[in-house]
């Protein structure tokens, strides 16, 4: 069975599902990623697939944020894409 291709969408959510795994609110994401406060929109937005221009280097920022691994992201992204 081919892979689902990876979307904003379901990108988004597998970042959304881990910080909710973890108990964290978009604000203590900000702040776990060195982010300020006012970012809370650009977390708002990948969540929601709204960026589409989400780069490898920011998708490892995520990762580490979260306590996992972007490839580990990626898999749970390709998961919900085939949902």
């Amino acid at each position: 069975m081919p892979e689902a291709p990876l979307t904003p969408v379901a990108v988004g959510r597998a970042i959304r599902l881990r910080r909710l795994e973890l108990g964290l609110t978009q604000e203590q994401l900000c702040e776990r990623m060195g982010m300020p406060g006012e970012r809370v929109s650009y977390i708002s937005a990948v969540e929601n697939g709204q960026r589409a221009d989400l780069k490898i280097t920011r998708l490892d920022l995520f990762a580490q944020a979260l306590e996992t691994s972007a490839t580990d992201l990626l898999l749970v992204a390709s998961k919900e894409g085939a949902a």
